[in-house]
């Protein structure tokens, strides 16, 4: 297969389309450090993952495992998450692509924008509750985030958070020099 047939080269050519350098501006402003905004607005985003989840997502998500590195676009990253959220695919293949992604996940952005979609966890939730947990030890900021971000979007009921989770959680919040000492200390208040 000849480089221009590849799934990944033919959404990066949809993503350069819709660039809009207003929207790229504000990007940066919002994500500082983060390298290779074109600025393409969330709901083009998802059009495009959802029509990449419809037809051989397969083909694709195999490429953006393999291709997407340091010098992808933030976008392309946004994409590789959200067709993860939409693809029909059994529990098996989802964690084999979301073992593939969460490790490359760089900023908030794609963090929250893409666990928020995972609809899925809410259908079999024991399994995905004990998937999310296994990034409670890692060192990895964006590991922990999604870890922290999956929880609190899916699965804030008493019948998944115990005192263990909950406290864990707080104590990584804590632990985060991006939280001011005013926040951590209202977290204490929040332990179980």
């Amino acid at each position: 297969m000849i480089a221009e047939e590849k799934k990944i080269w033919k959404i990066r050519e949809q993503l350069e389309d819709l660039t809009e350098e207003n929207y790229k501006q504000f990007n940066e402003k919002l994500l500082p450090g983060v390298k290779h905004i074109i600025g393409v607005r969330l709901p083009a985003l998802r059009k495009i993952a959802k029509e990449t989840a419809k037809s051989n997502y397969s083909e694709y998500l195999n490429e953006a495992g393999t291709m997407l590195g340091e010098a992808s676009y933030h976008e392309e990253f946004m994409v590789w998450g959200l067709v993860i959220a939409y693809i029909k695919a059994d529990r098996s293949e989802v964690e084999r692509h979301l073992d593939e992604f969460v490790p490359k996940i760089n900023n908030w952005a794609v963090c929250d924008s893409c666990v928020t979609s995972y609809k899925f966890m809410q259908k079999e939730s024991d399994f995905w509750f004990d998937y999310v947990k296994k990034y409670a030890e890692s060192k990895n900021e964006f590991e922990l985030r999604f870890m922290i971000v999956s929880l609190m979007s899916h699965f804030l009921d008493k019948e998944h958070i115990d005192d263990f989770t909950h406290n864990k959680a707080i104590q990584k919040i804590r632990e985060s020099y991006r939280v001011s000492k005013e926040e951590k200390e209202q977290l204490t208040c929040l332990k179980r």
